[in-house]
């Protein structure tokens, strides 16, 4: 009975032995590609209005403003309040994120469930577009090396919800 176990052990070690393979593959160089960087035209985003203003950035009732994104934050928060005349259920927001000097680093398009009622406010949470935490929103500057950027907003669409009396 030792025996076979014995066996069955020293068959199972020379089998994951034999099983690996050597992934590394030598003799590869990298190349120098020429690209273009995308600037964003100023017409179709608008200016960074979250940071600092007290208005914030308002489109159609709805008010982005308080916008934050510290080097070792995950999420992005951000206030949206209601202005309109009715309640909202959700709101679809273009983030365009620039480098200081306007050059797009990064773009995107979020929903966000708020259920908001005329006139209220919520805080809203979103996943960070640096995913490897190299980027932090312009203003107080880090203790360790990063990449400031500047925030583009715009509001594409929202719901507007309807009670039934």
């Amino acid at each position: 009975m030792k025996k076979i176990i014995g066996i069955l052990l020293a068959l199972a070690v020379a089998t994951s032995v034999m099983a690996r393979v050597n992934t590394t593959r030598k003799g590869l160089t990298t190349q120098r590609v020429a690209t273009e960087s995308l600037v964003v035209p100023l017409d179709t985003v608008t200016a960074d209005t979250l940071h600092g203003g007290k208005r914030g950035f308002v489109d159609g009732g709805i008010v982005l403003k308080g916008y934050s994104k510290r080097l070792s934050d995950r999420y992005e928060t951000f206030f949206v309040t209601n202005n309109t005349e009715s309640a909202i259920g959700h709101v679809t927001i273009t983030f365009v994120y620039t480098d200081m000097k306007g050059v797009m680093l990064h773009s995107r398009t979020e929903t966000i469930a708020c259920n908001l009622a005329k006139g209220a406010t919520t805080m809203a949470k979103i996943r960070s577009f640096d995913t490897k935490r190299l980027y932090y929103y312009a203003g107080p500057k880090p203790r360790r090396s990063a990449t400031p950027y500047k925030l583009k907003v715009r509001i594409e669409s929202y719901e507007v919800v309807m009670k039934r009396e």
